[in-house]
């Protein structure tokens, strides 16, 4: 028997990965591994595609070869595919077209990410075909493999097997969460984008039963998470005329050195 370090997954539930149970194994060597801190293939390369948190929860049945094939498909720069399957038959392909490309397209986010494995820049874990426990592939085990899909085995349907030779050694890898953030982040603005949207949402909401000067919907929303003074800009600047005091209501503004009235846009535009 080959002397692993297995992976036990834990058993509380909501945790489990649902995976394979170990073989002929002893209590060294074993650590716990928590399904929140890994993606399967196909959660990754929808991270790497869209960085969009909602793409890779809306994945069912992860680990499957069905979903990793999706994935790959799915995403093209440029255009998004849709596949819906079909009882009976082969499944329907819409295609999108969008005004902006993806990151990374599917093939290339899988390419990506199986280089990443082999050259060790992701922790990742694989289930070992023949112990059938997980745990990562050996450092010198690397460089004499390569990833194959074998649509026809539902045993072994996708993992690292030897160049040489057809049979797949290590199955359906899952891949650290934190390694692959880190090597794909999410974009800088998104955390602008969350706080505008936030801000907005509170605007509609205290504008709805009465109108507000611009001061005082500040003072309303400066505890909203992320607030910052040009997210709010922003959202002020959306939020429908009639929901604003203009500055009409209370005259015009006065400048506070020389007294005289400021020429400019009305208050709230």
């Amino acid at each position: 028997m080959l002397n692993l370090p297995c992976v036990r997954p834990l058993e509380s539930p909501g945790v489990c990965l649902g995976i394979d149970p170990m073989v002929g194994l002893g209590s060294q060597g074993i650590i716990l591994m928590k399904k929140s801190e890994y993606w399967a293939l196909a959660q990754a390369i929808a991270w790497v595609c869209t960085q969009d948190e909602k793409a890779f929860h809306e994945i069912k049945n992860p680990d499957s070869l069905e979903a990793l094939s999706t994935q790959i498909l799915k995403y093209r720069q440029g255009e998004r595919v849709t596949f819906r399957f079909r009882v009976e038959g082969p499944p329907g392909v819409h295609r999108k077209p969008l005004d902006y490309s993806f990151r990374e397209s599917g093939p290339g986010a899988m390419d990506a990410l199986v280089q990443a494995i082999l050259s060790g820049k992701i922790h990742h874990l694989a289930r070992h075909a023949g112990v059938g426990c997980w745990a990562p592939i050996p450092e010198g085990e690397r460089i004499f493999l390569q990833f194959r899909i074998h649509p026809d085995d539902p045993d072994r349907p996708y993992g690292f097997g030897s160049k040489d030779f057809g049979v797949l050694k290590y199955l359906t890898p899952r891949l650290s969460i934190q390694d692959v953030k880190r090597l794909y982040p999410a974009p800088r603005q998104a955390p602008t984008i969350l706080a505008e949207h936030l801000i907005g949402e509170r605007l509609l909401e205290i504008t709805a039963a009465r109108q507000l000067t611009k001061q005082q919907a500040m003072d309303t929303c400066n505890d909203v998470k992320g607030y910052y003074r040009s997210a709010f800009e922003r959202a002020w600047r959306k939020l429908p005329p009639e929901r604003k005091v203009g500055r009409g209501k209370h005259g015009p503004r006065v400048h506070p050195s020389s007294g005289k009235p400021r020429s400019g846009k009305p208050y709230g535009s």
